[in-house]
């Protein structure tokens, strides 16, 4: 620029012409505002200019539209094309990830700007109470949304579960029709963490709000055009969005003008070259090379040798030898008509993306006309809510028969990150049948090939145990399986190794299998390992070459003759359900999510009818547990629609005889079944109870009278809350304040984050608040942990990978650590008084695998997590003692119990490593109940929770 000014001036002075001034200030203007306008792409970290494409023309981190651009509806934008948003849900919302586990954030919570134009089919001034949001970030209750004639920019505070309704700023001279310009900015002091929230409405600033709290985190998905969740069509935009974009910066006042000026001139960010830059940049780092592939893409594929890496989402995945098509053996599960449909997964594998790749695979049903569908998916997985991920890729209908068939689909794969893919098979039925399959294959091209395996020899590990659990009185042993597709004379080298989740080598086994002609092309070996102790172990198997070729993960654990009176956890109510409770030393459940027959909504879906008076299966659940010795916490939750004082099942209910006869209803149906009722699950959440202190009260009065009155046994638990945040604080002292205790036997919280003993103080107060002392339960506490496996990639990405990890940097804790933060977890709830701890939960979650990482106990294979084994160490240790005291020296904690004759402290460290020497004949045991290394009698305490256990003689 300073080249094109010199030549102007020296020709200005020249010809000292009027129309010369006149040339070179508007030169110098457009120059200037070319150079502002290229300053735009300082920051930028996602833009969406809507131009027939749903995903990112660039991105910082993940530029994919959540459901692949499915069925979004494109209209005449303010520049080019803009997305339509509305009309009741058929003009859906869009979804990005702000956080993602293989890219950068997309958006900065200190600091950033979110600018857009928007075209509304409605008046600013309408008379309507609807609300209508233009985005929103749930995980930070981060919207803007038009309501009552204004723009409100809303926020919440973490620390205290509260929102902010500010800046809003009037709309109602906003027209049908009409294009605006919008931009918001916000930043916050990052020690402080308060600031400055600003609207802007077509290049001018509207409204401000200073000083305020902003611990809100960003990490969930960006909806544009509306909002996830229940109220989905009911706050939708009705709008076309045109140029949506986010800064990581705040945008100055001029250069929200530049947006403004570049809009009407029909100018879009795309058209800079310095947009352009980073759009090329994004594709690159979305669209990795990989050389051609050859061949089946697919291990195991035929189920020679194990069901790795696959799995049917109700776990009854498994071998059958009596029919097959290639090989000696198929797989077959069962499809489930209670969930209507049952799905198996593989694990995730390389494939180059954009290619054309055929996908074949055998199958047969029990039953003919059995609808499925099929295909291969990107390992990004979108989907708005936690437990509703939306899958794309190259997929097919078909029906099956009782014979078996070959079934195809071709396509170009999608964008995948790290170039990772899944198979999924979705079983649609009514009807209970089973499902065999055989012979997968995924290959480049447009045709499917004769099925070959993936590698000419594979091989697999298994144990014949449920849960690959085994008993310190009994062999350990895994067993290897090694398929040769061409039977071979030589010698198969391999190694087995076992790990422990300090990834110490434990264990190893040089191992030699041979094929000769003439045999069975498997091999089968039983793999005897006489080192191993209590804990958690993984299996692995790698060839000569290092390479790893499959894993097991075990566990060792001692059998629970009496089951733990203090171990609670949330299970479904079948045979691996309470096999699991027992397994673990288990002897409570708690009717929440992993099976809801008490909850109102179940029991009487429709006024008046009620539904075990129509069929068993509430019955056969509860009676489930009974049989296995369970002891069950009920539930009173979940407002049915018909008598909801909202618009969905978890607001409170409008009717309070209504409410009053569903308590006495199921304390009737379920008296001497169910021991303890707890009243409501987490009131404080979403709001809902917020204000209503009255309410819960009135409920939690009708409860105890009408439960009383039936079953004097029974216990009323309550009121669910949570041990921090302001709000939630508040809340629960104004209960306390208006007589809840009056009513209640057991005080119940959630303990979500308390992992040392002083953490749950408070709760120890509020539950002896008026003089009388009376139990105290943690009916829910538990955190998503990363996978113990390392043979499969964890590259599946959806709102679950961040929910609930309450770890630092919101980061998902390791296997190790999550055993050692669940422990502390449950050592400071008996620290505090608790006579019961609910781990939340144990459930075979429908999704895993290709994600790995989960709130389970449960692996993919239904295999122990180490949080498992070592939460039920914990109870075996510690189950029927008594809580001496807790003391703290430094970064030193020290939990000290009495169990008969035994002392035990559980110690650890929550800063620098601290060396402590152990006393003569005193024992020192890990979190997986291993003896501690020592050197002098003196061990090194972490912070990893260590058992110290000093009989009295």
């Amino acid at each position: 620029m300073g080249r094109i000014w010199q030549k102007f001036s020296e020709w200005l002075k020249r010809k000292r012409s009027w129309l010369a001034a006149l040339l070179f200030a508007y030169a110098s203007v457009t120059l200037g505002q070319q150079s502002a306008s290229e300053n735009l792409a300082n920051g930028l970290s996602l833009y969406l200019p809507f131009d027939g494409d749903a995903n990112a023309f660039m991105a910082k981190g993940n530029p994919m539209e959540m459901a692949g651009g499915l069925y979004v509806v494109f209209v005449s934008g303010k520049i080019g094309q803009a997305v339509h948003c509305g009309l009741k849900g058929e003009h859906r919302f869009l979804s990005y990830l702000t956080a993602s586990v293989n890219f950068l954030p997309n958006i900065c919570p200190d600091k950033g700007t979110i600018s857009f134009w928007v075209k509304p089919d409605w008046n600013g001034d309408e008379p309507s109470e609807r609300y209508r949001h233009f985005f929103s970030i749930r995980s930070g209750l981060f919207y803007l949304y038009w309501h009552r004639g204004a723009l409100t920019f809303s926020s919440t505070s973490r620390s205290q579960a509260r929102h902010h309704y500010a800046p809003s700023v009037s709309v109602t001279n906003w027209k049908a029709g009409e294009w605006h310009h919008v931009a918001v900015t916000w930043q916050r002091n990052e020690k402080t963490m308060r600031g400055v929230k600003r609207i802007f409405l077509d290049g001018k600033l509207a409204g401000e709000a200073k000083d305020v709290l902003m611990d809100f985190e960003l990490t969930g998905a960006l909806i544009i055009g509306g909002i996830d969740g229940s109220e989905t069509f009911e706050r939708s935009a009705d709008a076309a969005i045109d140029e949506f974009a986010i800064w990581e910066r705040v945008l100055s006042d001029e250069e929200i003008k530049q947006l403004v000026q570049m809009g009407g001139q029909g100018q879009s960010l795309s058209s800079l070259p310095s947009v352009q830059k980073l759009a090329e940049e994004t594709r690159e780092r979305l669209l990795k090379t990989l050389p051609p592939q050859k061949g089946n893409l697919l291990s195991n594929a035929s189920f020679e040798v194990g069901t790795h890496p696959y799995r049917a989402s109700n776990m009854s995945l498994r071998l059958d030898e009596t029919t097959k098509v290639h090989g000696e053996r198929s797989a077959c599960f069962d499809a489930s008509h209670w969930t209507g449909t049952t799905v198996l997964t593989s694990g995730l594998f390389l494939a180059r993306q954009q290619i054309d790749h055929t996908f074949s695979l055998w199958l047969k049903a029990e039953r003919d006309e059995i609808p499925i569908r099929f295909g291969v998916y990107s390992a990004y997985v979108g989907g708005s809510q936690t437990y509703a991920p939306i899958f794309y890729g190259i997929e097919a209908d078909a029906k099956l028969s009782t014979q078996w068939q070959r079934y195809q689909v071709t396509g170009k794969l999608p964008p995948s990150p790290n170039n990772l893919y899944f198979v999924r098979i979705a079983v649609m039925t009514s009807q209970p049948t089973k499902i065999w399959l055989d012979a997968l294959q995924l290959e480049e091209g447009e045709k499917a090939t004769p099925f070959r395996p993936r590698f000419p020899i594979e091989a697999g590990l298994t144990t014949d145990k449920p849960f690959h659990l085994f008993h310190p009185d009994e062999p350990v042993q895994v067993r290897l399986s090694v398929y040769a597709e061409t039977p071979t004379a030589k010698s198969i080298p391999m190694t087995v190794t076992a790990f422990d989740v300090w990834d110490k080598v434990v264990e190893r086994q040089s191992i030699s299998v041979r094929h000769e002609g003439g045999k069975s092309p498997i091999s089968t070996k039983t793999v005897n390992f006489r080192n191993l102790r209590m804990g958690s172990y993984r299996i692995s198997l790698s060839d000569a070459q290092g390479k790893v070729l499959d894993e097991q993960v075990i566990a060792i654990l001692p059998k629970f003759e009496n089951l733990s009176t203090s171990m609670g956890i949330h299970v479904g109510a079948n045979e691996t359900g309470v096999a699991l409770a027992k397994a673990l030393g288990c002897s409570w459940v708690r009717i929440l999510d992993a099976c809801g027959v008490t909850h109102w909504n179940v029991v009487e879906p429709e006024r008046g009818r009620w539904a075990f008076e129509r069929d068993r299966w509430i019955d056969d659940a509860i009676d489930t547990y009974r049989k296995a010795g369970l002891k069950i916490l009920g539930l009173l939750f979940r407002t049915p629609i018909w008598a909801s004082s909202g618009d969905s099942v978890d607001h409170p209910p409008k009717d309070l005889e209504a409410w009053r006869n569903y308590v006495r209803k199921v304390a009737q149906h379920f008296k001497g079944r169910i021991d303890a009722w707890e009243v409501w699950n987490e009131p404080y959440g979403l709001g809902l109870f917020g204000g209503k202190e009255n309410l819960y009260l009135q409920m939690v009065h009708i409860a105890a009278e009408e439960i009383k009155a039936v079953d004097p046994k029974a216990k009323i638990v309550a009121p669910c809350t949570y041990w921090r945040h302001e709000s939630i604080v508040l809340w629960t002292e104004r209960l306390l304040e208006i007589g809840l205790l009056n009513f209640v036997d057991v005080f119940s919280f959630h303990g979500y984050e308390g992992y040392r003993p002083s953490d749950f103080e408070r709760v120890k107060v509020w539950a002896c608040a008026d003089g009388k002392q009376r139990p105290l339960w943690n009916t829910e506490q538990g955190l998503v942990s990363q996978s113990f496996y390392r043979f499969l990639p964890d590259a599946y990405d959806d709102p679950y990978t961040r929910w609930i990890t309450f770890f630092p940097g919101n980061q998902v804790p390791t296997a190790r650590e999550a055993a050692s933060l669940l422990v502390k977890a449950y050592v400071s709830s008996l620290a505090a008084g608790c006579e019961k701890f609910f781990q939340y939960w144990a459930v075979p979650e429908d999704s895993l695998l290709p994600r790995m990482k989960s709130m389970s106990l449960l692996e993919f294979d239904n295999a122990l997590r180490p949080k498992a084994v070592a939460l039920a160490v914990a109870g075996w240790l510690l189950d029927g003692s008594k809580f001496v005291k807790a003391e703290r020296k430094g970064d030193l904690w020290l939990v000290q119990f009495q169990k008969d004759k035994e002392a035990i402290a559980v110690a650890w460290s929550e800063g620098e490593p601290v060396t402590l020497t152990i006393a003569k004949g005193e024992k020192a045991l890990t979190m997986m109940g291993t003896q501690v290394s020592r050197e002098k009698g003196k061990i090194v305490l972490s912070s990893e929770p260590v058992y110290l256990v000093q009989s009295e003689f």
